[in-house]
């Protein structure tokens, strides 16, 4: 008997192994954990755009809405069919509010407060990735079992068996009686034959050479498990820095607005006998507190015209001096109504003339003041 060792599952096994992509393995999680931080970087960004941002245009010291050429993808000018450039309003970034309204010292105040300071800001961020990787081969030999035969042939066996039984036997079996008148007699004869059984029983057997075989199987089955951990990471510090700024600059204001001026009443200092004289003026400076809490000095925003006897504005608006600090006037001695756009926050201006003997006739008196509620 003969076994002979097969080697191939073995090697199909080692090569199986080294056949294994360990570096899509690791690497490709790793990978897949880099895009996911930056999908995730790239959801903070838009979520800062679009929830604590919105587009407003930009204006110059005058109050005018600024504009440019339109662009296309090129960076060439846009043109209408009367070839002249579309112009645009140029658009700025702006934090978007939340207004709150509550009665603070007996008046109807207005808290302005940012978005972003009072909702949560995705920083999702991967603190740790484990990568378990397990790779379980499994081979085994085979074993063949092989038997010769060693006859004249070197091939063939053969046996022959033969038997046979013979067994007869027979009977047969006859009887007679007859009588003579003239004698009597008595004859009798007998013969029997029996058959019994036959059989006859033979075989043949031939053996060739027989080879028995044992295969066995392998396997390869590979395992990985991985584990990402991320939680909301700490806020960076610029936008923490950001948020700190956007905190103190929350303010209590007024829901109709606020005007800050100069001084009311406004006190003119004239010559002696000068109190009617309406060539002494003094300077008035106002800014208007939008109900936001933003500054403005825009004339779409608010206006200052003479007031009448009986209480009504008349003429044209006397703020014509604008920037973006303050808008301002020279204003004689007499009344004047401050107002914002809609008319729903007014205030008189008064601009009283006082004699003063220090003063000459061809000396004008003027005062003013920095701006206060």
């Amino acid at each position: 008997m003969e076994k002979v060792i097969s080697t191939a599952p073995s090697s199909v096994a080692t090569s199986a192994l080294r056949a294994i992509p360990f570096e899509n393995i690791i690497g490709g999680p790793l990978q897949a954990c880099v895009k996911a931080q930056r999908l995730a970087a790239q959801t903070t960004v838009d979520f800062i755009r679009e929830v604590g941002l919105e587009d407003v245009p930009v204006r110059d010291p005058k109050g005018e809405i600024v504009k440019a050429p339109r662009l296309d993808k090129y960076g060439n000018v846009i043109k209408d069919s009367k070839d002249q450039p579309i112009m645009d309003p140029v658009l700025e970034k702006k934090a978007v509010y939340v207004c709150f309204q509550f009665i603070q010292a007996g008046r109807l105040v207005r808290l302005n407060v940012p978005m972003l300071s009072i909702v949560p800001i995705p920083y999702i961020a991967i603190n740790t990735i484990d990568i378990s990787f397990k790779a379980n081969i499994k081979a085994q030999a085979s074993a063949m079992d092989q038997d010769a035969i060693t006859e004249a042939d070197d091939r063939t066996s053969s046996n022959y068996n033969s038997s046979s039984d013979t067994q007869s036997s027979r009977s047969f079996g006859r009887s007679g009686r007859w009588w003579n008148k003239n004698r009597s007699g008595h004859n009798e004869s007998s013969y029997s034959s029996d058959y019994s059984r036959n059989s006859m029983q033979a075989s043949i057997s031939s053996k060739k050479d027989s080879v028995g075989t044992r295969e066995s199987k392998y396997s390869v089955e590979y395992t990985m498990d991985v584990a990402v951990h991320a939680s909301q990471d700490s806020m960076p510090a610029g936008m923490a820095k950001v948020l700190e700024l956007i905190g103190n600059a929350m303010d209590v204001c007024n829901p109709e607005g606020e005007f800050l001026v100069n001084g009311n009443p406004l006190i003119l200092r004239v010559p002696l006998g000068q109190a009617n004289n309406n060539s002494y003026t003094i300077t008035f400076e106002a800014v208007y507190k939008t109900p936001e809490g933003l500054l403005s000095t825009s004339k779409e925003d608010f206006w200052l015209k003479t007031m009448t006897k009986d209480g009504k504005p008349e003429g044209k608006d006397l703020l014509i001096n604008r920037n973006k600090n303050r808008a301002s006037a020279q204003l004689s001695k007499g009344e004047y109504l401050l107002s914002n756009a809609d008319g729903t926050l007014t205030e008189t201006i008064s601009v009283q003339a006082i004699e003063d003997a220090s003063l000459t006739t061809t000396t004008e008196g003027h005062t003013k003041d920095t701006p206060k509620s």
